[in-house]
């Protein structure tokens, strides 16, 4: 095996189980009841939309070290990810239904995937700084 498809293999897999998980999400959506419908306005939604496709592309160059675009897009997309991210959960907690309790469980766990799935994008803007630096290894063809 070379050593190109053994690099990284971990943000492989992340990238792999993001794909996986913003794909069911995008298609999920679509069939949901009412009451698991969500909270937050229709124009959250679509910058959400947005933001996972960019955070997937940005998971495949952190993967496979492919640089597209640059840092300022990855960090305003960063940034703008936990924003939205914070919003969502502000809308879905000022709605009601929570206890205090469901609310602290749930947010531990969405700080566990969001350091997950946010990893990427960070790994993705120091792969920049290094090249920028001359750190990053050059790819062998």
């Amino acid at each position: 095996m070379s050593k190109k498809l053994l690099d990284r293999p971990v943000w492989k897999l992340i990238f792999i189980l993001s794909l996986i998980i913003t794909g069911y999400d995008f298609f999920s959506g679509f069939n949901l009841p009412a009451n698991l419908q969500p909270t937050h306005p229709v124009a959250l939604s679509i910058i959400i939309i947005l933001l996972e496709i960019l955070t997937l592309i940005a998971s495949f160059g952190a993967a496979t070290r492919i640089l597209i675009g640059n840092l300022l897009l990855w960090q305003i997309t960063l940034i703008s990810q936990i924003i939205a991210t914070i919003l969502v959960y502000y809308y879905e907690f000022s709605a009601g239904g929570y206890t205090f309790n469901e609310m602290l469980i749930h947010i531990n766990i969405a700080y566990i995937l969001a350091c997950i799935f946010f990893a990427p994008l960070l790994r993705y803007c120091q792969d920049f700084i290094d090249k920028d630096k001359n750190e990053l290894p050059a790819e062998s063809s």
